[in-house]
């Protein structure tokens, strides 16, 4: 699929948040640093223990970040959307991957080798300390997360995830906010760490309670501040 004009790309790239603040010549030569194609909706991106030798740059769609357990369970690290980057460990020295990456809807994605990244950073430092604050973000979530597992309730981890999932996919919507990313049932049991029906009779509460409504497979937050008050809870 053609993706588009040289100008075109390079909105992509200045709308990116990790890359707005760079000069127009610097967008020029990573727009030649990098190639973007499109990807169709359950694409897989890369797989465990393949080469981690690139990064990438969601520029429209949603990507899933996930891992398999031994029994075959899968479980959800993140859902990112445009603008983001991942498989950024890649630039720092990490041999294999140690996760998959998959398309949740159509998508534009733009990648990015991890050496020629490597380059491109050494002579903008300020950049450079950007992704270092990502990389150390990230780390802190997936920890707070896992504390979540063994000292949160069911309840208290929904809650908390549909204010998370509100930070960074939500739109104003009539009576409340809308979380832009369709999510089933099964895929936020799998976040949480929980059974799809535990999941699907909170979240039927949650709705009985208005504090949140269903639109379409997306869910509507009409009482964030209980939520607030929820997610605190053990």
């Amino acid at each position: 699929m053609d993706i588009g004009t040289k100008k075109e790309k390079l909105w992509y790239l200045k709308s990116a948040d990790l890359f707005s603040e760079l000069s127009f010549d610097s967008l020029k030569e990573l727009d030649r640093l990098s190639a973007m194609k499109s990807v169709p909706k359950r694409t897989t991106l890369y797989f465990p223990n393949q080469p981690s030798d690139s990064l990438f740059l969601l520029k429209e769609g949603r990507v899933k970040i996930f891992r398999l357990s031994e029994e075959g369970r899968e479980i959800i690290l993140d859902f990112l959307g445009p603008g983001e980057i991942f498989g950024e460990l890649s630039l720092a020295d990490e041999p294999v991957r140690t996760a998959s990456a998959e398309t949740v809807e159509d998508s534009l994605v733009c990648t990015l080798p991890a050496e020629t990244f490597r380059r491109f950073l050494s002579s903008r430092p300020e950049l450079a300390f950007r992704i270092i604050k990502l990389m150390g973000l990230r780390r802190r979530e997936l920890e707070s997360r896992i504390e979540d597992l063994v000292f949160r309730s069911v309840p208290s981890r929904i809650a908390g995830l549909l204010l998370k999932l509100i930070e960074k996919h939500g739109e104003p919507s009539p009576g409340g906010v809308q979380i832009k990313l369709r999510l089933t049932h099964q895929e936020i049991a799998h976040l949480i760490g929980a059974t799809r029906e535990t999941v699907t009779e909170e979240l039927n509460r949650l709705r009985h309670n208005r504090i949140i409504d269903f639109e379409k497979r997306r869910i509507i937050v009409r009482r964030r501040d209980w939520l607030t008050e929820l997610s605190r809870s053990r």
